[in-house]
């Protein structure tokens, strides 16, 4: 820990939109028309899947009129709205350990899937250390528990030079 910095400094990681009803305000994507994919209905990443390092298009988030409906939702927090739509990671808030997955940027992420925008390395180098049992080991030493908060992820040390990083790359374009 003292000679890595934590990736809360080299990063910014977030907690995202929560809806607060998700009956109401996700759907998957055979329960609304086609047509109203991408403008109506927005791709959510809620990190649910059983894939290791991309959660594949399953749930989908009405943000008709930029989510106007669930903003005035009582209840509902849609938080740091401007990392939404941005490429990035993210790590599951739930789990036996910790899972991280690619953020597209056609997709909002949800309170259950904190996002991490680096500032110093590539998402897919990031994406591997979040993946790797090192840092599965080290954040289950931080919180034993089934929950990783964001807290939990700014404490993560994390190299910031990373050897190897295009077999880095290569090896999580593979998984």
């Amino acid at each position: 820990f003292g000679d890595h910095p934590k990736l809360g400094d080299l990063a910014d990681i977030k907690q995202g939109l929560a809806t607060v009803d998700d009956d109401r305000f996700v759907r998957k994507w055979w329960e609304f028309p086609l047509d109203e994919l991408n403008t109506r209905y927005i791709r959510l990443q809620k990190s649910g899947t059983d894939s290791v390092y991309y959660d594949y298009a399953e749930d989908y988030v009405d943000w008709a009129n930029e989510g106007k409906e669930i903003k005035s939702y009582s209840g509902s927090r849609p938080q740091n709205e401007e990392y939404y739509f941005q490429s990035g990671v993210t790590y599951r808030s739930f789990g036996n350990h910790l899972t991280g997955r690619l953020q597209a940027e056609d997709m909002i992420f949800s309170h259950k899937s904190n996002y991490v925008s680096p500032d110093s390395h590539s998402d897919t180098v990031l994406l591997a250390h979040l993946n790797s049992t090192l840092h599965r080991y080290i954040i289950n030493g931080l919180n034993p528990g089934l929950n990783f908060e964001v807290g939990d992820g700014k404490r993560l040390p994390i190299k910031e030079e990373v050897q190897c990083a295009d077999e880095v790359k290569n090896l999580v374009y593979k998984g």
